[in-house]
């Protein structure tokens, strides 16, 4: 072989190194390929999340439909009173449907009162005392974490959170309280202490919603995680415009799924999806206005009376989603 001469080695070594110009295009590129796939991989974690989401209501809305053929009638909320010492929140109607969504070990664990009206007006099984006693038998089911509870695109996380509530188990899936904010006497599906049934659906099963989401407090005000707050004891939470002027007291919706007060059980649809407007109730715990909302961009998921699951976008038609809402209202309704 021939030697290689030394000017040539020197040019070899030169071509084989890159310049700081070279060096800063290779960066910038590698930066704009991350912006360009970042979004796309989030677009993919939430369509997965959303998807797991609709999974969620559809096994909610098949539960429903078969608590229904086996009572003839939708489960109910329980509670008694509206406000202090005689108010006492029971079992939320999701309890009900724990055997219909394979949970029939945290079913086992709940406990019903054998003397009903003197003890669902004595204790609370969500913690809201308001001067009466805890219902300490039903700590056991309240602290079970049901998955299929949970929406996992809510931010305020999918792990137990032992501070909420004395440790109680959250849900991100409300019922359709209807257009009315007064919780004795809804026009939706769920209300204090009352069963409907699918022949008082006269709007038709396809045509009603039964249940959709919303998004869980954290029971404190100040922390960063926290994505819902709302506004209580208001002298009329029906109009909602006039629970807009004070600043939010409370954190604490969907705070357990065993409970029956309307923060964790309800939403009105006689407001959009996600609406900017703040929830609120008040003077007492039988009027509330809670909208259905959701970390899903765009809008909520909603399961109708029929079990379908279907997006309902926040620009949508307010009155078709307020019609929607109403189990006999005989509206029109613009899909």
């Amino acid at each position: 072989m021939f030697p290689i001469p030394a000017y040539s080695q020197k040019a070899i070594m030169r071509r084989a190194a890159f310049t700081l110009v070279e060096l800063l295009v290779v960066i910038a590129i590698i930066g704009i390929l991350i912006a360009l796939l970042l979004p796309a991989v989030q677009a993919a974690r939430e369509a997965a999340r959303r998807a797991q989401c609709t999974n969620n209501q559809k096994q909610i809305g098949l539960a429903l439909q078969s608590y229904h053929g086996a009572k003839k009638v939708f489960p109910p909320i329980l509670t008694t009173g509206y406000d202090g010492p005689s108010y006492s929140t029971q079992h939320n109607w999701l309890t009900f449907i724990l055997p219909f969504i394979e949970e029939d070990a945290v079913w086992k664990l709940v406990k019903f009162p054998t003397r009903p009206k003197e003890e669902y007006t004595s204790k609370n099984v969500d913690n809201s005392a308001l001067g009466n006693a805890v219902d300490n038998n039903n700590l056991p089911a309240a602290r079970s974490w049901v998955a299929g509870f949970i929406c996992p695109s809510d931010p305020v996380g999918t792990a137990h959170q032992p501070e909420a509530d004395g440790g109680r188990a959250p849900t991100n899936y409300v019922g359709n309280q209807g257009t009315d904010a007064h919780f004795a006497t809804a026009n939706g599906i769920f209300s204090r202490n009352f069963s409907i049934r699918s022949k008082d659906i006269t709007d038709g099963l396809s045509k009603t919603l039964i249940a959709s989401e919303c998004l869980r407090g954290d029971f404190d005000l100040g922390t960063a995680r926290d994505n819902y707050v709302a506004i209580r004891n208001k002298t009329n939470a029906a109009d909602i415009a006039t629970c807009q002027v004070d600043p939010p007291n409370f954190s604490d919706r969907g705070g357990t799924w065993i409970g029956g007060q309307a923060l964790n059980s309800t939403f009105n649809a006689s407001r959009p999806p996600n609406d900017p407007r703040v929830d609120c109730w008040g003077p007492n715990f039988g009027v509330t206005n809670y909208a259905a909302r959701s970390a899903h961009p765009g809008g909520v998921n909603a399961v109708r009376c029929d079990g379908s699951v279907q997006f309902n976008s926040e620009t949508g038609n307010p009155a078709s989603w307020a019609a929607l809402g109403t189990r006999a209202g005989a509206e029109a309704i613009a899909e």
